[in-house]
């Protein structure tokens, strides 16, 4: 449990090389000019001129993956009936799940992780997922997970965002029965990606993106994750991490042309008029909002953000943490349609392949708001989940 692999996206140690927990700094290495080029476009384009140059970061290309779960269990697992668009293809599950770090023990009281670990675990298993793309989850916390799952087959890949040991993650717990772990590395949100622990931009924290490429051991098809999480705070920072981001999924899939790439995340940005979204989802590049691109959308009857404050349903604030908006100024939706999810912070998108015979289609996605038997809530958001269908391309 537990491997760290943790290199450039040039020359990486072999997936099958385990790491201490603990030993998690990143090999030294710059992106290419044209990667460079690449992002630093991106933001232009959705940035002023003046705010990026002012800065001039240097945008690398590695990161390490997390990715989620399945909502449409199989295996006797819930909810497992498929759609005829499913039935015919082989299917992938992701969950992107911010667990809430432990660090707030005292503050979070009786929401305190200690008292969602175990029913944490048993919603996993209820629901059966393939893969998890976590956030926020610090070492001990990523061990629990490890250590409950580890009968149902689950491994992880994943780095600590301050290079040690006793921070945050954006882990990716993934069946290892269904994947096999091809590479994986880490990158951080700032000027300095290659810099265990660096800050950018304006965030108050440092932030981290995690990729890795699996191999389906049934068919041989490549799938690439990637699980972030963007800065509560700093505004810039969340749009130049898009940028960065878009670079990198170029990158993976110039050097995995035959793999689509799943980004899974808790972006801290609703969807309605945000740079964010909007650099990930428009121009060169563009990535599909799974959610919006679903055959069939399960909001539980939730409408709103999917960040809710340890309230759960009775959630009814528009202010996030530090500078996150949680609600769509002058969007009008009808309460009984199904939720186009334009005020989730928590998302999923993917981008196809350059090549291959299969592409990810979005079949079902899944707003997942279980409480646990307390009647508590697992974390203060509720994971989002997305089935997708490998689909043949004509």
């Amino acid at each position: 449990m537990g491997r760290t692999v943790l290199s450039s996206i040039l020359a990486r140690r072999p997936s099958s090389t385990p790491a201490s927990i603990s030993s998690c700094v990143p090999s030294s290495w710059r992106l290419s000019r044209d990667i460079t080029n690449f992002a630093r476009n991106q933001r232009r384009a959705f940035t002023s001129a003046a705010a990026i140059t002012s800065r001039n970061p240097s945008f690398p290309l590695g990161s390490r993956a997390f990715t989620g779960s399945s909502i449409v269990p199989r295996a006797g697992g819930e909810d497992s009936a498929s759609s005829p668009s499913s039935s015919s293809h082989p299917t992938v599950s992701v969950w992107s799940f911010n667990l809430r770090s432990d660090f707030n023990a005292e503050v979070d009281g009786d929401n305190r992780w200690e008292m969602r670990r175990d029913g944490v675990v048993a919603m996993l298993r209820k629901y059966n997922p393939d893969i998890v793309a976590t956030q926020e989850a610090i070492a001990s916390q990523v061990e629990d997970l490890a250590m409950g799952l580890e009968s149902d087959n689950f491994d992880y890949e994943g780095c600590c965002r301050l290079g040690g040991q006793e921070d945050e993650y954006c882990a990716i717990f993934y069946k290892k029965d269904r994947f096999q772990l091809v590479e994986g590395d880490t990158l951080w949100l700032s000027e300095n990606p290659e810099e265990a622990g660096s800050i950018g931009w304006d965030a108050m924290y440092p932030r981290i993106a995690t990729w890795a490429v699996f191999k389906t051991k049934d068919s041989g098809d490549l799938i690439t994750v990637i699980s972030t999480h963007f800065d509560h705070v700093g505004i810039q920072a969340r749009k130049n991490s898009a940028a960065l981001l878009k670079g990198l999924i170029s990158r993976l899939r110039d050097s995995h042309p035959k793999s689509p790439v799943i980004l899974a995340g808790d972006f801290n940005s609703i969807k309605v008029d945000n740079e964010v979204y909007d650099t990930l989802t428009t121009g060169e590049g563009a990535l599909i909002d799974a959610w919006s691109d679903a055959e069939s959308k399960d909001d539980s009857g939730w409408k709103k953000s999917t960040m809710h404050k340890f309230e759960g349903v009775n959630f009814d604030g528009c202010q996030g943490d530090g500078t996150v908006e949680l609600c769509a100024i002058n969007f009008d939706q009808d309460d009984n349609a199904p939720s186009d999810g334009m005020e989730h912070i928590d998302w999923i998108l993917v981008a196809s392949a350059l090549s291959g015979e299969r592409s990810l289609k979005s079949v079902k996605t899944k707003v997942i708001t279980d409480t646990l038997p307390s009647g508590r809530y697992p974390s203060d958001h509720f994971p989002v989940g997305a089935e997708f269908a490998l689909v043949l391309e004509a």
